[in-house]
């Protein structure tokens, strides 16, 4: 069954993005809201390729509760090989998909599409198989270096962890606790994505030839 779940670290990446990237001055100036989801489905267009992620309008329904603009999709099993600069593109281009019109008055959101198979602009900065797949040695590396990452949050979640327990901890630091462990589990599920990737793609065939068997006079069977 597939889960979608709310994803402040994507949301925090998109807000860097918008912040500081020159293709989106325009959702700067209108200051852009944009919520992010985290999907588990592997999902693929019409031409068997992998979705990244999507960009839509907040659905009707939920326009009273979240005060966003849009929300981004994001399919993590599809993109768990990519480090955290192609992750960065993967938002920029849906983020160049949303377009915000406020010239009569009233703030208009619409969702536009590539150019062609990709917007012009991230091919001339980035190259056209910017999202070519990672060996596996790259996979490793990435999962080594999240994992070296999440030992000193780890560390630091001890810590805080030990002043909950004491019942001496501030308001504060139960929120250093509370985003600490979100990161960490969302971390996690990203190692383990990249991991059962590369293990998919490095796994013995499942029918091997079966090696010979000898006799203890070194004879066939």
């Amino acid at each position: 069954m597939t889960e979608i779940t709310r994803s402040g670290m994507y949301e925090q990446m998109v807000q860097d993005i918008i912040e500081n990237d020159e293709l989106l001055y325009m959702l700067r100036a209108l200051n852009a809201k944009v919520v992010c989801v985290v999907s588990d489905n592997v999902k693929v267009d019409e031409s068997k390729r992998r979705v990244y992620a999507e960009i839509e309008k907040i659905p009707a329904k939920y326009e009273s509760f979240i005060n966003a603009d849009a929300m981004i999709i994001i399919y993590t099993l599809n993109i768990a090989s990519f480090d955290k600069k192609k992750k960065e593109i993967v938002l920029l281009r849906e983020l160049l998909k949303l377009c915000i019109d406020e010239t009569e008055g009233k703030r208009k959101v619409s969702i536009g599409d590539y150019d062609i198979k990709d917007f012009r602009c991230i091919v001339q900065r980035y190259g056209a198989n910017w999202d070519q797949e990672a060996t596996l040695f790259d996979g490793v590396e990435e999962c080594q270096e999240v994992a070296e990452c999440d030992m000193d949050m780890q560390h630091s979640l001890e810590e805080l962890w030990k002043s909950i327990r004491e019942n001496d901890i501030n308001y504060f630091d139960l929120s250093q606790v509370h985003g600490f462990a979100k990161c960490l589990a969302e971390e996690a599920v990203q190692v383990a994505a990249v991991c059962e990737r590369f293990m998919e793609t490095t796994q013995p065939a499942k029918e091997k030839e079966q090696a010979p068997i000898y006799r203890e006079d070194k004879t066939f069977l």
